[in-house]
């Protein structure tokens, strides 16, 4: 990528379409450091994917916390 001949990439734009975590998922994963990155949209699309499926794993811990939590008092009070 070059700013001179206009093929660079602007993140702001990446962040609109995609969000924040699917560049920072897509910058971090995949490249040793010092060495240069192809970027593809390919690759940006399936981190957002990946990141809405950790969001969506967490809620759902989240969201029947207190159920097991329920669960684990009346299991060790019965044992």
């Amino acid at each position: 990528m070059s700013k001179s001949l206009g093929n660079g990439i602007d993140p702001l734009e990446v962040i609109d379409k995609y969000g924040a975590d699917a560049l920072r998922l897509t910058l971090i994963t995949g490249n040793a450091p010092g060495n240069d990155m192809r970027f593809y949209w390919e690759r940006v699309e399936a981190s957002r994917n990946f990141a809405n499926k950790v969001w969506n794993a967490s809620r759902f811990i989240l969201m029947n916390l207190e159920k097991a939590r329920k669960c684990r008092r009346r299991w060790i009070w019965m044992h």
